[in-house]
């Protein structure tokens, strides 16, 4: 990326960093949300929860189908592509954990908003609160100081376009009645 924009979005991220007060219940859910499987098991809860009662396969593993392909994506091909360094390697803000890989794009968006746009796809009726839960996920990595927002917006539109892509092959473009 040009220098220019790195600089914008390191200021941005700087920003949004130091707007979120710290205090114990967001560093709690932080530190919770960091611990990569946890993200996976709230996504598995959520489906249990609002969709116990669907004899479709395509609700429960779909969207879990979406979510690791997009982390897979994330985590092992475009992060060892663009090799961009974590905010807290560089010391621009201070972490208690700082994962040792790359930074671009945020695994964790991007496999939340795989989750969430396949959740809301299939059913449209709740897909504020996917978004919302995929959204507080991904804003807590910049809370903890582990990536910056384009991180998050590069994983953002991986794990979307992962999911529109998955449902167009598969040729799913019906919600199921809730």
């Amino acid at each position: 990326m040009p220098l220019q924009i790195l600089n914008i979005d390191k200021n941005i991220t700087l920003s949004i960093y130091h707007f979120i007060p710290r205090f114990f219940l967001f560093d709690w859910t932080s530190r919770l949300l960091d611990i990569t499987s946890i993200p996976f098991f709230l996504w598995v809860i959520i489906l249990i929860i609002f969709h116990y009662r669907k004899k479709s396969i395509y609700f429960i593993l779909l969207p879990l189908f979406n979510l690791l392909i997009a982390g897979g994506i994330a985590n092992y091909i475009l992060k060892n592509i663009f090799e961009r360094i974590r905010p807290c390697i560089q010391d621009i803000v201070i972490s208690l954990s700082c994962p040792s890989d790359f930074s671009f794009p945020s695994g964790h968006a991007a496999t939340s908003f795989a989750a969430a746009t396949t959740i809301a796809l299939l059913d449209p009726k709740r897909k504020i609160l996917y978004y919302s839960i995929a959204l507080i996920i991904s804003l807590s990595r910049i809370y903890l100081g582990v990536h910056y927002l384009f991180d998050i917006i590069g994983g953002i539109i991986l794990g979307i376009s992962i999911s529109i892509l998955s449902m167009k092959i598969l040729r799913i473009n019906k919600s199921y009645k809730t």
